[in-house]
């Protein structure tokens, strides 16, 4: 009797121990610890896919491995090849109190620019832009059905924030650099200033610079802001004249896709993707205007000191309206709020 009390009691201290450290164990740890944990990830890297795909993120190449029975992850790169499309905007020239001159003031400037630089300085500036776009991806397909065809995607893409940038045409970079060098010209006459300092000499040409301030002061014309404002630009430092369009670098992902095999050989496959991209709202089309008409400051001996300053603007939030083709671009951009991404692919599972 004895033996069989000893022996139930050594049993219940044998159970209340192991109950004891299963205690301290939390569910998650106690089911890695399973065989259901083994059966769940046994297809876990099981075998792979590599994949081509083409649509509206561009052309892009993706590996796939299942992570579990019904859950894949897909890691890839897609870029948007670089491709042109035009744009023109008009120049104008206007007096230190930002009133548009007629037509003839233009004639006159150019033919000026022409006598000075040699450069014949066209009316309008032909933009060029490209598409900038390329990104890194990391997505994770959830196949709710048996037959593993239909998926559900959530994941991210991530790249550059810049998706395009405009830049004027190499044929109109003469012109732009005359208008540079115009506009400077047009400053120092506005301030007194002599056109040339060399040597300690200063080189004055009355007739010439009065000529200038008569003429005006060059610039292209994108249309107005939301106070009714011109939105001009100039030649930059470069004597370039650049307009960026960005969005978020880091861009969430939801969507939908199908997978299937038409071939006899069922390890190459075709499908497709639907869904969007989540890339912070309207993009930001980007530009560096500069003022209509000029800061006035006092120098030392009390003189008017004239400088026009710039300013960057957003075209897709700050300006009311944008002229010609380039207002249609930026109406299409300030459409996508998010992306649309519909891409097929054909893959080859090993």
């Amino acid at each position: 009797m004895k033996k069989i009390i000893s022996t139930f009691v050594l049993g219940m201290a044998l159970i209340a121990t192991a109950t004891a450290q299963n205690a301290d164990k939390t569910w998650w740890q106690t089911w890695i610890g399973s065989e259901k944990w083994a059966e769940v990830f046994e297809p876990a890297f099981s075998h792979w896919n590599v994949g081509v795909n083409l649509g509206t993120t561009g052309i892009g190449v993706d590996v796939a491995t299942p992570l579990t029975e019904h859950v894949r992850a897909r890691a890839g790169f897609s870029f948007v090849p670089k491709f042109d499309y035009t744009m023109k905007f008009g120049v104008e020239v206007r007096n230190k109190d930002g009133v548009v001159l007629e037509s003839s003031k233009f004639a006159k400037m150019a033919e000026l620019l022409e006598q000075l630089t040699g450069t014949e300085v066209d009316q309008s500036v032909t933009m060029v832009g490209q598409p900038h776009m390329w990104n890194a991806k990391l997505l994770f397909d959830v196949y709710p059905f048996p037959n593993k065809h239909w998926h559900v995607t959530a994941g991210f893409y991530a790249g550059q924030s810049l998706i395009a940038r405009a830049v004027n045409a190499i044929e109109d970079a003469p012109s732009l650099v005359a208008i540079s060098m115009y506009n400077k010209m047009y400053m120092k006459s506005m301030n007194g200033e002599p056109l040339i300092s060399y040597n300690g000499q200063d080189i004055y040409q009355l007739d010439l610079q009065n000529r200038l301030l008569e003429y005006g002061r060059m610039g292209v014309n994108l249309g107005t802001d939301k106070n009714g404002l011109p939105i001009i630009i100039e030649p930059d430092k470069r004597d370039m004249v650049v307009v960026n369009v960005k969005t978020n670098a880091f861009k969430p992902y939801l969507g939908f896709g199908y997978t299937g095999s038409p071939f006899r050989d069922e390890s190459y496959q075709i499908g497709f993707d639907a869904g969007i991209l989540f890339w912070g709202g309207k993009p930001s089309v980007l530009t560096t205007a500069t003022m209509s008409t000029p800061t006035v400051s006092t120098d030392e001996w009390g003189n008017d000191i004239y400088s026009y300053d710039t300013y960057s603007i957003d075209l897709a939030r700050d300006a009311d309206k944008v002229e010609g083709k380039p207002g249609d671009y930026v109406k299409l951009l300030k459409a996508f709020v998010v992306y649309p991404v519909l891409e097929f692919r054909i893959s080859k599972e090993f």
